[in-house]
């Protein structure tokens, strides 16, 4: 008599897993590379920003600016594709002005510290903004994920003299934010005061895990307690 109610408990749990993990878009994992997603623009406010602050290297030399933005995950267009649905989580946004006066490209811009326990980051650029797009962006492997770059393509002349960059963004399942940096990179390089995100929620995935086992666990109690009454 008890098998059934189990098997049944685990069926539902594992179809409650199945229904949370395809709501997700595919995450830049550590290690990882791809082609750069397009993103509508966040759907949120202004939750930090640096903006038009200097940067130099050997060399070449710039402006740029960096946001966090809060986004939401609205399933029927638009928002994070990595955050929970329904939920509203951050993503960090950079931009890069190149001076007139430079003598090299900008062939890197890479953000840090992305290593934080159940993150999950989807990179890109924010669509219908102007400027040089990435070539591909990447995530780093040995050090848990913690760099998240955008590589521009060198044969092209990468970012040149007097141009920028189109909006780069890092989507994530991040609720809270911290200082972070950002490197921009010519063969020297210059590494800026920038956002990281902090923490993350509790994954939905676990939680429902969680409340499968714990019924469980009820009815195999109380399965117990009643034949122990019977007998």
């Amino acid at each position: 008599m008890l098998r059934r109610p189990i098997v049944t408990a685990f069926v539902g749990t594992f179809a409650m897993l199945t229904l949370v993990t395809s709501a997700h878009a595919a995450p830049l994992v550590p290690g990882g590379s791809a082609l750069p997603d397009a993103f509508f623009p966040p759907s949120g406010s202004i939750q930090a920003s640096i903006v038009n602050a200097s940067w130099r290297a050997l060399g070449f030399g710039g402006t740029y600016s960096t946001w966090v933005y809060t986004d939401k995950n609205t399933v029927s267009g638009g928002g994070s594709l990595v955050c929970p649905v329904g939920s509203t989580c951050l993503d960090f946004l950079y931009l890069v002005n190149t001076a007139a006066t430079n003598t090299s490209s900008i062939i890197r811009i890479a953000a840090a510290s992305f290593a934080v326990a159940g993150l999950l980051v989807d990179a890109g650029v924010e669509a219908g903004t102007s400027g040089v797009a990435p070539m591909t962006d990447d995530r780093s492997l040995l050090d848990g994920g913690k760099v998240v770059g955008f590589n521009f393509n060198v044969a092209t002349g990468g970012v040149p003299p007097n141009s920028n960059t189109m909006i780069l963004e890092i989507q994530t399942n991040a609720t809270a934010y911290t200082s972070g940096t950002m490197t921009i990179s010519q063969g020297s390089s210059d590494t800026k005061p920038a956002f990281a995100p902090l923490s993350v929620p509790e994954p939905t995935s676990l939680t429902l895990l969680g409340s499968g086992l714990m019924g469980l666990g009820l009815l195999v109690h109380r399965r117990m307690t009643m034949t122990g009454l019977n007998n």
